[in-house]
């Protein structure tokens, strides 16, 4: 009785799946861009940041008066500076 191995083929090892490509700098930078985006606008679309900005715009446009009680807020607001302020006068 024969206990021996058998002998190991001399067949080649398959070979290897290429290892993946680095990541370009392009997708590092608009990852980078649509995290600062992402955290500027609360994690919402810029589209729909964008849109719901024109929307008010358009909506403030037609609206006169509520432009000038939104003129009137900004004077109130601005109360304490308003009174050193120094517009026109020579420094």
């Amino acid at each position: 009785m024969d206990l021996s191995r058998p002998p190991l083929s001399a067949s080649p090892a398959p070979p290897l799946s290429p290892a993946p490509a680095p990541a370009a700098a392009g997708n590092e930078i608009d990852r980078r861009i649509r995290a600062a985006l992402g955290r500027a606008t609360g994690n919402l679309s810029v589209a729909w940041v964008l849109l719901a900005a024109g929307d008010w715009g358009i909506n403030l446009l037609a609206s006169p008066g509520k432009r000038f009680e939104l003129g009137l807020l900004a004077l109130e607001y601005a109360g304490p500076w308003r009174a050193t302020a120094t517009i026109g006068s020579p420094r």
